[in-house]
């Protein structure tokens, strides 16, 4: 039997100076992307970066991750300096709207 566990995180940005945010973003095993709840890419391979880009203005990035197995994980760099690291939020379980403000 697989055991697959869901994980949800997510970051409030604050950071704005009207430029394009880009980076590389990755779930382990699979998952989602999401910019201000819009959906902007999907991965399917753990150990491929998927390019994003997205504009300095947005205020929420989020992961729906799913790991099928024992260890997963996310990450993601930004070129606004913004990592996947212990400031980001986690979960288990995804409340309605879990992925964007308010």
């Amino acid at each position: 039997m697989n055991l697959i566990l869901v994980t949800i995180c997510a970051i409030l940005l604050t950071q704005v100076n009207g430029d394009v945010v880009s980076g590389l973003v990755t779930c382990d095993n699979f998952g989602e992307f999401f910019v201000d709840g819009q959906l902007e890419t999907s991965t399917d391979t753990w150990s491929v970066s998927y390019p994003v880009s997205f504009p300095d203005t947005s205020l929420v990035l989020a992961f729906d991750c799913r790991d099928v197995g024992v260890i997963g994980g996310i990450r993601g760099s930004f070129t606004n300096g913004v990592v996947t690291d212990s400031s980001w939020r986690c979960s288990t379980s995804a409340p309605e709207g879990w992925n964007k403000l308010g």
